[in-house]
Parts: structure tokens; C-alpha cells; sequence
């Protein structure tokens, strides 16, 4: 029993120090790339470059070369005219050495699943208790289905594009053993995000200006560190954090983390990691409040929200931040609800159609069954909610909620993380987001752990 214990030990600090390694390799290249470069017309042709190999060619729109939809046919124009390619001189990446980098994270997840269902058959490791986690479950069966309907009318590919984005199921099924050591996981989170940090503020003095936005701060960039967006980046951090907290044991340098994640939030301008941070201070302090000022101190938490939430283009320098993003999401999401047959809407169009891997290999030409699709092809889809909505239909969205609600009630510990992570789905695909939905995954055995506990059928 102890020489399990201790290879589960030993397990559950590698897979940190592999997740950790995994995130930097991850977005190695873009980071390399926005610190070496020293030309903003050379970084400008290199996206052209990469976006015109995807589906967003040169769309109108404003003039951040990092955001393909953003390129204006001028300024693609332009870039073309210096022959792009001499950025890749520059540090931008051999295409190549980019895709082994990000091969890094897809081969940790297989290792670690193939490593549990060793250990499981093995060495007789604890799996998922069908009863006890009776939610995920059936979030688990009902995606089983939606794989298989997406491999007889989309493809095998496509089929196991979406299962790509469903891993954090598989980490919830396979991962209890893991769920027993968390903490180490949760403790690397924390190096994580002071690595992070480092590299944002690096980026900040020498990567190249990415954005023409005014920003209101001293300095007129938008860093991302190797989370290669900074809405990501942003999400990353809070989520992070969470997760920290929820499992680190000790906590030691929880207020440091907390210095540097709204630090990085704030230089992102990711509108979804500023509302993040704001309502994951506001849940610590009324949790540590004594009970005749929690009341008080829910209004001026709510008051202050508000105020927030309203001056969000001016922190983030996003004018249009409710016209354009918000706007744009929430128009993919009555397309995607209203304007598809009634059976795909309630039930699903299978695993992988309309999400950002499947567009960005296939392009917006190809039709996949069920396909969303609006002027100038298909639609990328910008939140978990739209994009499950396509894949799983309502009966699966519904049940992915179902599941955090579930899991947050099971595990207390958790819940602060569950929230940010609900709120985060609203304006991400945090599926897709790689580490979140690692995080995500192993939060989800730890809940499945303690539901079978309060069981007693541990």
C-alpha cells in the first residue's frame, strides 16, 4: 500500500512540473516571436501571413495585426508588400517547431490518461464511482453518443477533434487516484503564474506594441505571455489562482499570486479575467466576513460590480467592447440557436463541428453536418456556451452546467474555482483553453473523489 502511495506521489508531481513545462512550450514561438522582432511592419506581415493560411484572410475591421479578424485590407496590403516571409528570419518559428511545441500538451494529456488506465488495471487504482458522480456520468455518456454521430456524418477526424476538446472528461474519469495529491499540481499553478507574470512583464518593455487600441495605462501593449492571447491570458490567471486556492494546503504565498494576477489581468485588458478577479476578491472577502456585515458588504460588492462592469471599455481600452465582442457573441449564439433544424438545436450536431481546432484546420469552407454558418462561411465560436450548444445541443449544454453545479456542491473547496470557471464559459472556450481545461479536469476527479467519500464507498 505505501509503495502505491508513493508511486501515486511520485506521479502526481511529475504530471505538475509537465503541465507547467507543457503551458511554456505551448506558445514558445508567439512569445519568441512578439519579443524578437523589432519591426511592428515585419510582426504585421507575419500574421498575415498565418492568418491568410487560416480562414480569416484580410476581413475589414480595426487594426490589431495580432487578431486575424482585425486585419484591415490595407494593412494587409502592406505586409505582403515586404515579403512576409523574411519574418520568419526573425525568431517567428519554423511552422514545424511550432507544432511540436504545441504537440507537447496533446502528448501529455495521452500520457496521462494512458498512465491512469495503466495504473487502474494494473495496480488496481480507484476509477470513478458511477453512482456517487451519477452527473458526469451522464455528461460522459450522452458526449460518447455525440462522438459517434459526428464520426458517421462528419468524420473521424472531426470525431476525434471534439474528443480533443472533451478531455477534461477523460481526466475526471481516469484521474482519482491523481485527486488524492492535488496539491502538487496546485502548488506548480502557483509557480505558474509568477512565470507567467515575469514573461507579461518582460513583453510589456520589449515585445512589439500589438494592438493601436489607446490603452490607459504608461504603456501601449496588451501582453500574453506564452498563453498567446491575452484574453487567455487574463483567464488564465484568475482560474489559476482559483485553483490555488482551492487545493494548495498551505496557501503560503497566496497574496503574492493575488499582486501578480491582477497585475496581469489589468495589462492583458481581458475584460473576462478583470470581472473574474473582481468577483473571486469579492467571494473571499464576504467568506471571511463575519455574519452581520456580509449583507452590507453583498450590496456594496454588487454596487461596486456594477460600476465596474459599465467602465470596462475604458480599463480595458475597448471602446466597443459591449457594441463588438459582447455584440458578436451574443449574435453567434442566437444563430447558433435559432437558425439550425430543431433536432441538432435540442440534441447536438456531434463532437468537434464549429470548433476552433476543427475551422482552423479545415478552414470555414468546409460543411460539416449542423454547421453554424454566417456572411463569408462559418463561424468561429467564441464561448463554451455557443460552442456546446452546436455539439451537445441544449440537453448537453444543460448537463455541462449541471456538472459544475454538481461538482461545486460536492467539493467545497472547489466552488470558488467552479464559479470563475462558469463565468469564464460565458466569453471563452474554455475547453479549448489550454491549461484551463487541464485544471478543469483534475478539479472535476478531485469533486468525483469527494462525492464517493461522502458516499462512504471510498
Amino acid at each position: 500500500m505505501q509503495t502505491k502511495e508513493s508511486l501515486y506521489r511520485f506521479g502526481a508531481k511529475f504530471m505538475g512540473m509537465a503541465l507547467l513545462f507543457a503551458t511554456l512550450s505551448n506558445g514558445a514561438t508567439s512569445y519568441i516571436s512578439k519579443m524578437t522582432v523589432s519591426s511592428q511592419e515585419y510582426y504585421t506581415a507575419y500574421w498575415t501571413t498565418r492568418c491568410a493560411q487560416s480562414m480569416h484572410a484580410s476581413p475589414p475591421g480595426a487594426t490589431d495585426p495580432l487578431a486575424c479578424d482585425r486585419l484591415t485590407p490595407e494593412a494587409t496590403l502592406s505586409a505582403r508588400s515586404i515579403k512576409p516571409l523574411v519574418a520568419t528570419n526573425n525568431g517567428l518559428g519554423i511552422l514545424s517547431t511550432e507544432f511540436l511545441l504545441k504537440l507537447v500538451k496533446d502528448l501529455l494529456g495521452l500520457g496521462f490518461i494512458s498512465g491512469s488506465i495503466y495504473l487502474i488495471v494494473r495496480r488496481g487504482a480507484p476509477v470513478v464511482n458511477i453512482e456517487a458522480a451519477w452527473t458526469l456520468t451522464l455528461l460522459i455518456a450522452y458526449s460518447t453518443i455525440l462522438f459517434f454521430v459526428s464520426i458517421l456524418f462528419n468524420g473521424v477526424f472531426i470525431g476525434l477533434v471534439g474528443a480533443r476538446s472533451m478531455i477534461f472528461l477523460f481526466f475526471a474519469v481516469v484521474g482519482q487516484w491523481f485527486a488524492r495529491h492535488i496539491d502538487y499540481l496546485a502548488n506548480c499553478a502557483g509557480v505558474l503564474i509568477l512565470i507567467e507574470a515575469l514573461l507579461m512583464f518582460a513583453e510589456v518593455f520589449q515585445g512589439v506594441i500589438i494592438s493601436d487600441i489607446p490603452f490607459h495605462f504608461p504603456l501601449n501593449i496588451k501582453p500574453s505571455g506564452t498563453l498567446t492571447l491575452s484574453n487567455s491570458a487574463g483567464t488564465f490567471a484568475v482560474a489559476a489562482l482559483a485553483f490555488y486556492h482551492a487545493f494548495s494546503p498551505a496557501r503560503s504565498h497566496f497574496f503574492l499570486l493575488i499582486f501578480l494576477v491582477i497585475a496581469m489581468v489589468l495589462l492583458s485588458g481581458s475584460a473576462t479575467g478583470i470581472l473574474c478577479i473582481a468577483l473571486f476578491l469579492f467571494a473571499i472577502l464576504i467568506s471571511n466576513m463575519v455574519l452581520r456585515w456580509r449583507l452590507f458588504l453583498v450590496f456594496a460588492c454588487l454596487a461596486s460590480g456594477a460600476g465596474l462592469f459599465l467602465f470596462l471599455p475604458e480599463v480595458t481600452g475597448r471602446p466597443d467592447l459591449f457594441i463588438g465582442s459582447l455584440g458578436t457573441r451574443l449574435d453567434r449564439f442566437f444563430t447558433a440557436l435559432l437558425h439550425r433544424d430543431m433536432m441538432q438545436t435540442i440534441f447536438g450536431s456531434g463532437l468537434g463541428v464549429n470548433t476552433n481546432a476543427a475551422l482552423t484546420l479545415f478552414g470555414q469552407g468546409k460543411v460539416f453536418s449542423g454547421l453554424v454558418t454566417g456572411q463569408g462561411g462559418a463561424l468561429p465560436l467564441d464561448s463554451t456556451v455557443t460552442s456546446f450548444l452546436v455539439q451537445i445541443g441544449i440537453v448537453g449544454t444543460l448537463l455541462f452546467y449541471l456538472v459544475l453545479y454538481w461538482a461545486a456542491a460536492n467539493d467545497s473547496k472547489a466552488r470558488l474555482f467552479y464559479l470563475i470557471i462558469a463565468v469564464s464559459s460565458l466569453t471563452l472556450n474554455i475547453n479549448e483553453v489550454f491549461p484551463v481545461n487541464y485544471l478543469l479536469g483534475f478539479a472535476l476527479a478531485h469533486s468525483a473523489w469527494q462525492a464517493q467519500i461522502a458516499m462512504g464507498s471510498e
